[in-house]
């Protein structure tokens, strides 16, 4: 196959239509907001502007100067016109040079990606501008055989979707297998071998009665307050039957308190104790990332309101509502009011099967039924207690809760060899793009760079399976120094290049686990 280098701008050209911001802000054209990194356009409607804008024609290659090395390049196919900031670019094409799909594929190659980065470097500074790309060369084949590449990726491209789509399918049944588990579990549908080798257990009704009596006795000495009077479990809120042993109860007959956080808004600083909210509340555990910090004063005043143990139970009850953490340490955290706090009977109630139970369809159907939706979604307090909750005795939340877990993890398995299929699914497209497109085609070099250069940029890619699920310190531990090239697509973001670059960055800056390697222009190796 022939393959001629030449400039980019011999098939691609600028549009050069610049407005002045008085003669933008008449036009009444949409904005393009971002490209985001899969490589979609996002377009807002038309607003003021106060500075210089570019014309942004259908089928126009858009570049977006800053974000050109993250993936900020994409084909504008929206048939109305639209106006970008000059941080932007352009550009048009001659069809009888360029077969506009054929360039679309090229885009998408790993390959371009990382030349961009080379290129422009990253930060507004080394924006990408038309005149040093449009310098860039490229090994072009003719139009014919662009056509005839294109047959072929897109046939190999039907079939990777098809690849894509059982993925998506894998991953909507894993959903479901978790929730059907936790349902069954409070159904007692889990337990029944167990409940047959284990018919001597307490009543989860006696162990009701021992709640009740141990609350009273609190409500005596005053060390808790005395709740109002719940209404009796209705028939219309009991939605299955449940093993004879068992009983409903509602969350407010469990608990010795069930609060939210602070009312008021307290005084953050920049460290200090943990300061939860909604947000951080998920149900994989409590996050930290984003998390706000309070003095040792507001702490100690915000814990006389709500003052959260290991083993008490979180819940996210404004905006995103719904989400289930246990506490994991004592004496930690405190709390603003998108937060809620459900202290149980540790003694009598299991925190593992208690937020497995509230984690199950059965109970997010009566937590969605009990939200309040204004400007954003509520669940207050009266509604967390009159939760319907199916409690068996403590010994048999016990085994449920290790059943559960013992049946997650296969659910996890199966979560990271559908993570891999998708990782490989990548790599192996990109393989493809590269074998295709061609290894010389899908590596752009500046006229003026040298020799040594064009070398490293067309040199084999390392690729080792066993570090698909490592994170970067583990991967340079595992194979010794490493091109910033290999380190991506072994990484854990083959198909993200923000997100490595952004845990890249961590290593480097943060942690300082990570440096460049000395006259190694693009080598990494362990601090």
């Amino acid at each position: 196959m022939s393959r001629e280098k030449v400039k980019i701008s011999s098939f691609l050209a600028e549009r050069e239509v610049r407005y002045k911001p008085d003669i933008a802000n008449k036009l009444g054209l949409k904005r393009v907001k971002k490209i985001d990194f899969t490589g979609n356009i996002h377009l807002v409607e038309s607003k003021p502007t106060r500075t210089n804008m570019i014309l942004v024609k259908k089928g126009d290659l858009l570049i977006s100067g800053i974000n050109a090395e993250k993936g900020g390049v994409a084909i504008y196919e929206y048939s109305e016109d639209a106006i970008a900031t000059i941080h932007y670019s352009s550009y048009t094409y001659d069809e009888s040079k360029i077969d506009i799909d054929y360039l679309k594929w090229f885009l998408k190659s790993n390959e371009f990606k990382q030349t961009l980065i080379d290129q422009a470097g990253s930060g507004i500074k080394s924006e990408l501008k038309p005149k040093r790309f449009l310098s860039l060369e490229v090994s072009l084949p003719t139009l014919n055989e662009q056509k005839e590449i294109l047959k072929n990726l897109n046939s190999i491209n039907s079939e990777a979707e098809e690849l894509k789509s059982l993925i998506v399918e894998n991953e909507v049944f894993l959903s479901k297998l978790r929730q059907s588990i936790l349902q069954d579990a409070i159904k007692g549908k889990l337990t029944q071998k167990w409940r047959e080798e284990n018919p001597d257990v307490e009543s989860s009704s006696e162990l009701l009665r021992k709640i009740k009596t141990e609350k009273e006795q609190l409500i005596k000495e005053k060390k808790i307050r005395k709740e109002k009077k719940f209404e009796k479990i209705s028939n219309e809120e009991i939605e299955f039957d449940i093993p004879a042993s068992w009983t409903y109860s509602r969350i407010v007959d469990l608990s010795k308190v069930v609060t939210d956080g602070d009312h008021s808004t307290p005084e953050r600083t920049h460290e200090g104790y943990y300061l939860l909210s909604a947000r951080n509340v998920t149900n994989k555990g409590i996050s930290l990332q984003k998390v706000d910090y309070v003095s040792e004063s507001e702490f100690i005043r915000m814990r006389k309101r709500c003052a959260p143990q290991k083993g008490d139970i979180l819940i996210s009850c404004s905006g995103s509502v719904g989400r289930v953490a246990i506490v994991d340490k004592d004496d930690t955290y405190v709390m603003v009011r998108s937060a809620a706090m459900v202290k149980h009977f540790h003694e009598y109630l299991d925190s593992e099967y208690l937020a497995f139970s509230l984690k199950s369809p059965y109970l997010q159907t009566q937590i969605v039924k009990k939200t309040k939706t204004t400007a954003q979604s509520n669940l207050f307090l009266g509604r967390i207690k009159e939760l319907v909750v199916p409690l068996p005795s403590l010994e048999e939340q016990i085994a449920i809760k290790e059943k559960v877990k013992q049946l997650f993890t296969y659910c996890n398995e199966f979560e990271q060899e559908i993570k891999i299929s998708k990782n490989n699914a990548e790599k192996l497209m990109q393989s493809i793009l590269s074998e295709l497109l061609g290894q010389e085609n899908n590596v752009l070099v500046n006229k003026s760079a040298s020799r040594n250069q064009e070398r490293k940029l067309s040199r084999e890619i390392k690729y080792n399976s066993k570090t698909l699920l490592m994170d970067l310190v583990e991967i340079l531990k595992e194979n010794g120094k490493l091109h910033a090239e290999d380190l991506w697509k072994m990484s854990k973001h083959p198909n993200d290049i923000d997100a490595f670059y952004a845990e890249l960055k961590k290593q480097i800056e943060e942690e300082k686990a990570i440096k460049e390697v000395v006259n190694e222009k693009g080598y990494l190796e362990l601090a």
